[in-house]
């Protein structure tokens, strides 16, 4: 494997993997990009972009211009010795790991070229209503680090579903040559989602976190159950919130909870077919999400 810091020089290598010596013209290129502090999601994440492709690129940038002031960038966990050992252990082909001013050169991540989407209700509910500033620094880097690689196949973890859906108008809104995939969110034995926030939480509070999901399911088995007789989305509500109560009295406070369309996330109050349960909530101070297809 190896590392690049500069568009320049990641580019310059990319080239020689169509031209090179020992280049095929069959050859192809999946990225999975990341902030770091990997775990196994992201590890899964990887392993499906090397199963499908000659060569894997991975960056790892924690990307400042999705963060708000006052949320969590200064403390975001950095571990890139770390990340480094777990994807040559993997067999990646190229890590891009770039300063924010090698992303941002033309006045830093409050200044110079940006994307905005206008695509209700996708882009201004949800993470949006809470996180204002959040899909136009998503949709700025993903759009900036597709440019850079110009991959065949990206590959993004399913428990950011409204990101997911964000970034696929993105690409077909500019035209940008390239496949979304997503792959399944990963879990603790216990449930809880893998994110690198976990990190903030005590072993003893993941366990207890692991009641967000365990809710989720709740609400998923009662749409489940009204295929023939339609539920309404207050009944999944109820269903969940009753169910984190019930695992951890007073522990959770709720960002929002919402029964979605899985492709325009425009929220049911009846549902009556596939759809998608997604949550925000507070524990320990610390800020999850997660979902279920139902």
């Amino acid at each position: 494997m190896q590392t690049f810091t500069t568009v320049a020089s990641l580019r310059e290598f990319l080239a020689t993997l169509s031209t090179g010596p020992g280049a095929s013209s069959h050859s192809s290129v999946g990225f999975v990009p990341t902030m770091g502090n990997l775990h196994a999601g992201h590890a899964t994440l990887v392993r499906e972009a090397l199963k499908h492709h000659t060569h894997t690129v991975v960056s790892v940038f924690v990307n400042p211009s999705q963060f708000a002031p006052g949320e969590d960038l200064a403390t975001y966990p950095r571990t890139l010795p770390e990340d480094t050992a777990l994807l040559q252990q993997l067999g990646v082909t190229a890590l891009f790991a770039p300063t924010a001013e090698e992303i941002y050169p033309q006045g830093g991540p409050t200044k110079g070229t940006f994307v905005e989407l206008d695509l209700p209700p996708c882009t201004d509910t949800l993470e949006a209503r809470t996180r204002p500033q959040f899909f136009r620094g998503v949709a700025t880097v993903v759009c900036k680090l597709l440019n850079i690689v110009q991959p065949h196949t990206a590959y993004f973890g399913q428990k950011d579903w409204q990101q997911l859906c964000v970034v696929r108008q993105l690409c077909r809104g500019l035209f940008l040559n390239v496949e979304i995939a997503s792959v399944p969110i990963v879990r603790d034995s216990n449930g809880l989602a893998l994110s690198s926030r976990n990190g903030y939480l005590s072993p003893e509070q993941r366990l207890t976190a692991a009641a967000i999901h365990s809710g989720l399911v709740k609400g998923r088995d009662i749409v489940n159950a009204g295929r023939d007789d339609p539920v309404t989305a207050n009944a999944v509500f109820r269903a969940v919130l009753s169910e984190w109560e019930q695992e951890a009295p007073g522990a959770f406070r709720v960002d929002y909870l919402a029964v979605c369309c899985r492709d325009t996330l425009a929220p049911l109050e009846v549902i009556k077919g596939p759809c998608i349960i997604l949550c925000a909530v507070y524990y320990a101070g610390v800020r999850l999400i997660d979902n279920e297809l139902a």
